[in-house]
């Protein structure tokens, strides 16, 4: 598995692809994770075939958005 991220004092920008279908979807999704993260930037790409999510988040943060993603009802993959 390839992990794309840049990492900026002990914060990365990872990349996952989810099965994000609608903007209603990526919406409740993005309210969740900025409510966990509230000062991080975080963005679903619909148009994009993987359904990216890209996610500004500490390093210690990854399994958190996976599993915020997860228990909404979607997957979640580290690209």
């Amino acid at each position: 598995m390839f992990m794309s991220w840049f990492v900026s004092k002990s914060t990365i920008v990872a990349v996952f692809k989810t099965n994000i279908g609608n903007n209603n979807e990526a919406e409740a999704v993005l309210s969740n994770l900025r409510h966990m993260f509230p000062d991080s930037k975080v963005s679903i790409d619909l148009n994009d075939c993987d359904k990216v999510l890209r996610f500004e988040i500490p390093v210690t943060g990854i399994g958190q958005v996976m599993s915020v993603v997860k228990k909404s009802g979607f997957n979640c993959e580290v690209l």
